[in-house]
This record gives structure tokens, sequence and C-alpha cells, in this order.
């Protein structure tokens, strides 16, 4: 868009016209650099910088397959689409080292850097995809950490989190007259939230005692900082 005034680029960057080829444009980087991934991300960073790039380019990156990604418990690596990744240091958090593929990038990246600010701009996600935490929940190892990271993170996943049917709540029953308390983890029985009361009641399925000591803890921390 070289040759156009500011407000005919900017019309034609919100319709969707692009400045670039960006799929070509990527390999020609890759094939160029011998498929380096720091060299990758420094270009796309002065091609950000100088403009050649506008913000309709980065959307059509986050769905093209060249970043490197890997399951790190098994060691498989292949080429992901930038929106399929995340950072390695969120998969560790949640304990998903089995489960979720995140960037393979040879060092431990600084999250004040500009490569680091470049890959969530073309979609390499602080935040997984709310489906896929949710079914990790079915994991008994996994499900405190992912309930943990999914309220720490509910701002960003509140809108998908009153739509979902997926059973991810943890939650115990009235049995025998007496309420289920300190249950093993493979007692719990997982609700979706329209089947999940917060409150224990004889018929139906409730909110565990640790599920509503995270809940409380998180929330009441939330609460305090805002004071």
């Amino acid at each position: 868009f070289t040759n156009l005034p500011k407000i005919s680029r900017d019309f034609l960057e919100k319709i969707g016209v692009s400045s670039y080829d960006v799929l070509n444009y990527i390999k020609r980087i890759i094939n160029a650099k011998s498929g380096s991934i720091e060299i990758l991300l420094k270009e796309l960073i002065k091609s950000k910088n100088n403009g050649s790039l506008q913000s309709s380019d980065f959307e059509r990156i986050k769905t093209i397959q060249f970043l490197p990604g890997i399951i790190i418990g098994s060691n498989t690596t292949t080429k992901y689409c930038p929106i399929e990744l995340t950072f390695p240091s969120i998969v560790k958090k949640i304990g998903a080292e089995d489960y979720l593929p995140c960037l393979d990038y040879p060092t431990e990246i600084n999250i004040m850097s500009p490569e680091y600010e470049i890959l969530k701009q073309i979609g390499v996600s602080e935040t997984p995809q709310l489906n896929k935490l949710l079914e990790l929940c079915r994991y008994e190892n996994l499900r405190k950490n992912v309930f943990k990271f999914i309220l720490e993170n509910h701002s960003h996943y509140s809108t998908e989190l009153s739509k979902t049917k997926i059973q991810y709540l943890p939650c115990v029953r009235h049995i025998n007259n007496k309420f289920q308390t300190n249950i093993s983890q493979s007692s719990i029985q997982l609700c979706s939230p329209d089947k999940c009361y917060s409150c224990p009641n004889p018929f139906l399925p409730f909110l565990c005692d640790w599920a509503i000591d995270m809940i409380n803890n998180i929330f009441n921390c939330e609460a305090e900082q805002k004071e």
C-alpha cells in the first residue's frame, strides 16, 4: 500500500485486502534462512516496525502452518499454525506436557522481549483454547491445575464458560443421608455448569470442597487487590 494515501490504506486493510502474499513471504524467509525460527521472528518484527505488514496480514499468518511445535512429553515435533500453539511456560504450569502442543523454541523466551510480543501477535497463546483445557479435566492428576488456571484467567474465558456444555466442574453427591466431603479424586463426578449446584442438597451434584475453596481463595485475593 506504499503508493496509497493513509485513508485508502486503512480502508483496504479493514476490508481484508493484504499488502503481501504472506504465505509466500514466510516461505521465502524460511527457505532463505534454513528454517531458523529466531531469524524468522526478527524478519517479522522488522516488517511490523517498518509497516510492510499490516494487521490484516498478521491475521492471515495466524492460520499458516509454519511454526515448530512440540508435545513435550512425547518429544514429537511438527509444524503448527500459530493459533494452535501455547507458550511452553504455560503448558508446564498446567502440567499438560503430555497433552498440549507448545512452541518449540531453542531457549526460554523473555516475556518482555519483542520476540515474545510478535509471537503473541501472530497467535501463539498464553491461554490455551478452552475446549482443550476442559477436556483435560478428565485426568485426575491435571484436574486441580486446570481448574486453577481457568479461574486465574476467568476474564479471558468467562464468555465461553457461560456457554459450554462440557463436563468439567468437580462435583460430589449426597449419599446415604451424608454429604461426601474430603473424598478422593476418583470419586468426583464431572458436570457441566447447567447440571452443577453451588450448595449441598440431597438430590443433585454440587461443587466439591476443594473447588469451592479454590474459587474463594482466588476471588477473595482479587477483591483484596482492588481495595
